[in-house]
């Protein structure tokens, strides 16, 4: 049976993504792993992305504008974000598009400007000076949808749609005849809102498409066992399962040698269903997983150990090696481990000469507990055998 490793606090957009990777290299039936992102975590992952806008809006750049209405033309120059006040914002799991949606709504932003402008009427006027907007009542609504390069093996997300409506802007000029400035300022106003609405659009593309695609771009396929020549390929094995209440993704989680990408002689067994969504994240591994990391390195000769005791002037030497790929099995979150090794033991003494005992062939058993601890995957080990 698999263990279920419950995490809190670890999510990110990235992480949404985390599992949503495919490869021509690896491939399976059965998932060896299963990450499943609650609507708290997809809630989690909101407030994270919404910081980032904000950041975001406050660099936003906006280019010249230039305008005619009637007797009026202005151009406006050298425009700023001063401000952005906190949005109110939701993240929703949309299973028709396969991704999620992001509604922020009701937030504003302050922008000043130089400007420009000529009347031209019964005599001209020309003037010039500065000008203070702000926007409010801002509503966007952005989809973004998950899914695989076939080609790279990673993950990608992209946003699908986007929509937004600007509620309100006021705006004030400042200049030595400001004054009949401000008469037009309702149609400047209303140019400044048609500017702003696709801009606004455009910089939440950027948060998706350029703050998680380069992180998911970035993210390795195949990932190495610390410092030994096995490497894990935990790619998806089919495609990311989107409901109401979760965002799941199923990996295949195999170990394999990294020179001979051979595939174990077993499969993995299909995973029991789970109903419970109280937390962040559920983290499934199954004893699959476990087991082509005993095959992997009990093939290619990695389950070895040398050791000696020496006491008084004798020597034993014992050297262990694995008969056959240990067998691993969970059960209640708990990984249990039976080896069989061949134990060899010699003795060395300057009185006699080397005496070499039978090679024998011994069991070991042991019981492993894992659990999450200030956000590490840990564990001891609390019998043996």
């Amino acid at each position: 049976m698999p263990v279920r490793i419950v995490m809190r606090g670890l999510v990110c957009w990235t992480l949404v993504a985390i599992l949503i990777i495919s490869s021509d290299l690896c491939t399976t039936t059965n998932p060896g792993m299963k990450i499943r992102i609650t609507k708290k975590g997809i809630d989690y992952a909101n407030d994270i992305a919404r910081g980032i806008l904000i950041q975001n809006l406050r660099s936003l750049r906006i280019h010249d504008q230039e305008f005619e209405s009637g007797k009026l033309s202005c151009k406006t120059s050298d425009i700023k974000v001063t401000n952005v006040n906190y949005p109110d914002s939701q993240a929703y799991l949309k299973p028709d598009s396969n991704g999620l949606q992001w509604a922020i709504t009701d937030f504003g932003i302050s922008i000043t400007a130089d400007y420009r402008a000529q009347y031209r009427g019964w005599w001209k006027i020309t003037n010039s000076g500065w000008f203070r907007a702000d926007v409010s009542g801002v509503d966007l609504w952005e989809t973004v949808s998950f899914g695989r390069n076939g080609h790279t093996g990673r993950p990608t997300i992209s946003h699908s749609h986007c929509s937004s409506h600007i509620r309100d802007v006021s705006i004030r000029f400042h200049g030595s005849w400001s004054w009949v400035i401000n008469f037009f300022k309702n149609k400047i106003a209303r140019q400044i809102k048609k500017s702003l609405q696709p801009l606004i659009c455009h910089q939440v593309a950027n948060v998706i498409n350029g703050n998680a695609r380069s992180s998911l771009a970035g993210m390795e396929v195949i990932s190495r066992l610390a410092d030994s020549s096995l490497v894990l390929c935990n790619n998806l094995v089919g495609a990311p399962k989107v409901t109401s209440h979760y965002l799941e993704a199923y990996g295949k989680g195999t170990f394999y040698y990294k020179f001979n990408r051979r595939e174990p002689p077993f499969s993995p067994k299909p995973l029991p269903p789970w109903s419970s969504n109280n937390k962040e994240v559920y983290f499934w591994v199954t004893e699959y997983s476990f087991n082509t990391l005993l095959y992997q390195a009990h093939r290619f000769g990695l389950l070895k150990y040398q050791g000696a005791l020496t006491k008084g002037d004798s020597t034993v030497d014992v050297s262990l090696k694995s008969a056959s790929a240990p067998v691993a099995s969970l059960t209640a979150n708990k990984l249990t481990i039976d080896v069989s090794t061949m134990m060899e033991v010699k003795v060395r003494s300057p009185s006699y000469p080397v005496a070499k005992l039978p090679t024998t062939e011994v069991s070991i058993n042991f019981t492993f507990e894992p659990k999450i601890s200030q956000q590490n995957l840990v564990g001891q080990i609390t019998s043996h055998r």
